[in-house]
């Protein structure tokens, strides 16, 4: 629970962000484990030369090796950056090369004694990140045995150990590679958060594409509570395409998708334009809603208004080269909303409501908008009708049903 509230609530600075995209890597380039490894090689060619003028400094040995090993991860880390070599490769490679690092150091920085063993820290955190399978496990076992093996021979040789100086030059030293230890662990956490956030933020974004945003917020925080609301006044559009069957016959099914894609993607754009609620596509058929699941008393007007924009363009424009012709259905009413099952879910509507909406489409005529007599009565003063008089609808027997024709000046 407290990692959750933590992650939940924890948010680095944009600025902090956008300067670890620009080392590591962006999420969407690049996986956590190759960013943790960018940053260990960026990190690791720094610390290497750091500590290579801190010994000078100090009059402690181990400088050209260590400038030579912060050459060899700064060239590691600009091949990873290109994303064209194996993460597994280089990780092993570069913790190999802090293994004997860690060796030279500890017998000639007072072993247990000096700061040695808190690189043992930042290696096995790169290993479980970074690494997968076998060679996580591997890895992962030889830096502990390592620690264990020091640790062994200088309780069995001491005087195999290089004692610092003075305790001031140990002191000093300890406490800067404790720094600079935390500062590798604060990149390693900003990573963590950068990918969290980005991760999060696709994960929303995915989750309205198939959900109204006050439904997902409801399946977010409370995932197991039944999500089901009655609307007492909303308007419904069904979209179909005339002779999608036959036509559909002649082509090849890359050439259906990508068809249906284009005329539909546009659709979505007016659906967004005039903030409508699109339902579902089913087959060649376009669903949407107003006044759901946001109230709205123009629901009606506003759907005729989007489905006279479907009409106009589809009339005036071909789709990959295809003039289509389109029923247009539409009725409004009561309807109960919400979300059905807990995998691969999407909104739906259910009612009666919804299903004379569909007859006015599927007992339509190609290029016209079909309105059934509720509609009628909330739009006639905003838009011109012609009455198509009393027709038979499956399941309803005779209805009243109206033709939209355009707006009133």
């Amino acid at each position: 629970m407290v990692q959750e509230y933590v992650l939940s609530h924890v948010q680095a600075p944009k600025k902090s962000f956008d300067l670890m995209a620009k080392i590591c890597g962006h999420p969407r380039d690049f996986s956590l484990e190759h960013q943790t490894l960018n940053w260990g090689l960026l990190y690791g060619a720094l610390i290497y030369w750091v500590f290579a003028f801190e010994n000078f400094i100090l009059g402690i040995p181990i400088i050209g090796v260590l400038v030579v090993f912060g050459a060899l991860c700064f060239g590691m880390y600009v091949i990873m950056r290109s994303g064209k070599s194996s993460v597994n490769l280089i990780a092993t490679i570069a913790i190999s090369l802090q293994l004997f690092t860690n060796t030279l150091s500890w017998f000639g920085t007072g072993g247990i004694n000096g700061p040695t063993v808190l690189f043992y820290l930042s290696i096995i955190m790169v290993a479980f990140t970074v690494l997968h399978g076998w060679v996580r496990t591997t890895i992962s076992l030889i830096t502990v045995l390592h620690l264990v093996a020091m640790a062994v021979i200088q309780y069995i040789s001491p005087e195999s150990i290089t004692p610092y100086a003075s305790e001031t030059v140990r002191y000093f030293d300890t406490i800067f590679s404790a720094m600079l230890e935390f500062a590798f662990l604060l990149g390693y956490v900003g990573i963590m958060l950068h990918n969290y956030n980005q991760r999060r933020r696709q994960t929303d974004d995915l989750l309205l594409n198939i959900l109204p945003e006050p439904v997902a917020d409801k399946l977010r925080y409370t995932p197991s509570e039944t999500i089901a609301e009655n609307y007492d006044s909303v308007s419904i559009l069904f979209a179909d395409v005339v002779d999608f069957t036959p036509m559909s016959s002649t082509m090849s099914p890359t050439e259906v998708v990508n068809l249906l894609n284009d005329i539909f993607s546009h659709f979505d754009t007016l659906v967004d334009k005039y903030g409508l609620e699109k339902i579902k596509t089913i087959g060649d058929c376009y669903m949407v809603a107003a006044g759901v699941p946001t109230f709205r008393s123009d629901h009606a007007q506003v759907i005729t208004r989007l489905a006279l924009e479907m009409q106009d363009y589809v009339l005036k424009n071909q789709v990959r080269g295809r003039q289509l012709s389109f029923r247009i259905g539409i009725n409004s009413g009561s309807v109960t909303a919400g979300v059905i099952g807990r995998r691969k879910f999407i909104y739906d509507l259910w009612g009666d409501s919804v299903n004379t909406a569909s007859r006015m489409e599927s007992h339509g005529l190609a290029d016209c908008i079909q309105i059934t007599e509720e509609t009628y009565h909330l739009i006639k003063s905003d838009f011109h009708c012609e009455p198509r008089g009393p027709i038979h609808v499956k399941g309803k027997g005779e209805m009243q049903v109206w033709h939209v024709m355009r707006y009133k000046k």
